[in-house]
């Protein structure tokens, strides 16, 4: 082979590689970020307030009719017949009237049959007593089982031939509800009211450090003009639905940028699983 030929195919190869190398550094772009249109931010935000503010509450009916015993109150045992693994803390029985029952879970006695539930209730003879098991994240004020009136127990399960037991009861199908918890919102507000802070919220949902956000909170019966000048106030204690609004505006856009916003409805929830209608606004830029 000629020296010439040599040098030529060299060249050849090298400009190759160098192709290659040039290729490969325009597809990764190293240390450029990417551009996100106004959809993705948006969505972003969306996604990341409701992973920061919402909860997810249980509710599953419990009906009771009381067979061999009088009307009156009483602390309920339900032996082996509460069927969901569910800590004791997180587990709430509200009457029809909404209020909550002293209850309670013997968590030692679970196993592949349930648990037992104690609570303590009114109950009527000669129909059916309707309430319902709540289950959610959130801290439910309960009590312990000493603190039942173990005196005035009733047992489940009547047998009308040997006349025993003095109830029956079913348990029906957990249907989950979810909302924003004000709770969760008012401590995510809190927690990021600094523009230190807000950097640190940006990093954390992977926000683009050169666009910026601010949500807008309104109760569905107040006009946005009524809910910028009506802020609500915490802190709340999750039982309540008296929301009027709340703003996280830490920044504001410059006249001369391009302003994204999407509006939507979403749902303020309390333990109880009850809800009002909000409209949310996210503004992107």
């Amino acid at each position: 082979m000629k020296k010439g030929a040599s040098h030529v195919d060299w060249a050849i190869s090298m400009g190759i590689f160098l192709v290659y190398i040039i290729g490969l550094i325009i597809f990764l772009r190293p240390g450029v970020q990417p551009i996100l249109n106004g959809d993705t931010l948006i969505n972003l935000v969306q996604n990341n307030l409701d992973n920061e503010t919402y909860l997810k509450v249980g509710k599953a009916p419990l009906l009771i009719n009381l067979t061999n015993a009088a009307a009156g109150k009483y602390s309920i045992h339900i032996n082996k017949g509460f069927p969901y693994d569910w800590a004791k803390e997180n587990v709430s029985i509200i009457n029809r009237y909404g209020d909550h029952l002293p209850t309670y879970i013997r968590s030692s006695t679970c196993d592949v049959n349930g648990c037992d539930l104690i609570f303590e209730s009114e109950i009527e003879r000669y129909t059916i007593n309707q309430f319902v098991i709540l289950h959610s994240s959130a801290f439910y004020p309960n009590s312990s089982a000493g603190s039942l009136n173990a005196s005035l127990v009733v047992v489940e399960n009547y047998d009308p031939i040997l006349r025993q037991g003095n109830f029956t009861y079913s348990i029906g199908v957990n249907e989950d509800t979810k909302g924003i918890f004000l709770p969760s919102l008012s401590a995510f507000v809190n927690s990021y009211n600094s523009l230190s802070s807000y950097q640190e919220l940006k990093n954390k949902w992977k926000f683009p450090d050169t666009n910026a956000f601010t949500v807008y909170l309104c109760n569905d019966k107040y006009t946005w003009d009524y809910c910028y000048s009506n802020i609500s106030q915490g802190p709340f204690d999750g039982a309540t639905l008296d929301f009027k609004a709340m703003l996280y505006n830490l920044t504001a856009p410059s006249k001369d940028v391009n302003v994204f916003a999407k509006e939507y409805k979403s749902w303020v929830i309390n333990r109880k699983g009850e809800r009002i209608l909000i409209r949310i606004l996210i503004r992107i830029w």
